[in-house]
């Protein structure tokens, strides 16, 4: 299968990358998990079961009628992500492959369009898959040709360089399903637009990073805040594995610990805050049934570090107490929201 392929060229890419760097080889995205109080369903321990996982999460959310669903989790180990030395290409590589094991198990019964923003995205797709057929009832698609191909003029191509989406909208014909792929937050318009088109046809954002899209709306050369308000705000996080590294400042030796966790959702389940307790072992300290804030997960993962009753270190987590949580501009709840799904 070609999800066993790829999880041996990940092993191996680990092995390389531990002996170089001596880092702790993970072999698994968690080793362990320590159950909650509720009976849930684990992270996964593989990215095998980590697709899998993902595909019951998306084809429930369809069954229940969401035609907007969101799967996001780390595309390749945390030690290659956070490494200086893996590049963007190396992350689609693995995004291609990945979107394409995801997308057999639709393709069963009906034709899968994978989506991507422009033409150089999908012919790099084709050239990574080896293929411009990837198999029975998948389809490669661009949204959208290259600026340098369509401009008519030396400032349509500079504007398409800047930020504003040149080249003219080529919107696939009518399929059982869209995976969409690589995404940037300039781009997601026309995922609306596809939306608009075929609002009866599932679309399934794959890995696009929505929550680092939003924080660049109305930025300059960027889709303004209301694209969240009108569409993001729609978008059912059916599967969700979201890893995040801090330090906290301590008074004592070592005087900065650094600590992670993950935030773990498979719909129609509740969000999972896990903390990781060392030696690959994460342990659920929250469960949720609505998306927590960023700084609010940091905070759960943070209250939960038993740093013991040292009362200095007590008084940096007095302002958790309190309750007080920073929000960012999209989670703060707002009437111009258009929808809650994104939060639930």
């Amino acid at each position: 299968m070609r999800v066993a392929s790829t999880i041996a060229l990940w092993a191996s890419i680990e092995v390389l990358l531990a002996d170089a760097l001596a880092l702790r080889r993970p072999t698994r995205l968690f080793a362990a998990t320590e159950a909650s109080s509720r009976s849930l369903q684990r992270p996964p321990g593989s990215f095998s079961e980590c697709i899998s996982q993902a595909q019951a999460a998306v084809k429930g959310a369809i069954e229940d009628g969401y035609t907007l669903v969101e799967v996001e989790f780390p595309p390749l180990p945390v030690a290659l992500l956070e490494d200086v030395s893996s590049s963007a290409d190396d992350i689609m590589k693995a995004n291609v492959n990945l979107g394409l094991d995801f997308a057999q198990v639709f393709a069963l019964d009906k034709t899968v369009k994978l989506l991507y923003p422009d033409t150089f995205e999908a012919t790099r797709a084709k050239e990574i898959l080896g293929t411009t057929s990837p198999g029975p009832n998948v389809e490669i698609h661009s949204m959208r040709k290259t600026a340098a191909s369509t401009a008519t003029s030396f400032d349509q191509l500079l504007g398409g360089i800047f930020g504003k989406r040149a080249g003219e909208l080529d919107l696939p014909e009518k399929a059982g399903y869209f995976i969409c792929l690589g995404f940037s937050c300039q781009e997601l318009p026309d995922l609306e637009e596809l939306h608009k088109t075929y609002p009866d046809v599932p679309i399934i954002g794959f890995n696009l990073k929505l929550d680092s899209a939003r924080g660049d709306l109305g930025l300059p050369a960027f889709p303004p805040r209301d694209l969240h308000n009108r569409f993001l705000s729609r978008w059912k996080p059916s599967y969700l594995l979201r890893t995040r590294s801090y330090a906290l400042s301590l008074p004592r030796p070592p005087f900065v610990l650094s600590y992670q966790g993950a935030l773990f959702r498979s719909y129609p389940e509740p969000f999972q805050t896990l903390l990781d307790v060392g030696d690959g072992r994460y342990k659920a300290v929250d469960v949720a049934d609505a998306r927590p804030a960023l700084g609010e997960f940091k905070d759960i993962l943070t209250q939960n570090l038993q740093l013991g009753e040292n009362e200095d270190t007590n008084s940096v987590l007095g302002k958790l107490r309190k309750g007080v949580v920073n929000k960012t501009w999209w989670e703060r709840l707002s009437d111009d929201e258009e929808s809650t799904e994104w939060r639930t």
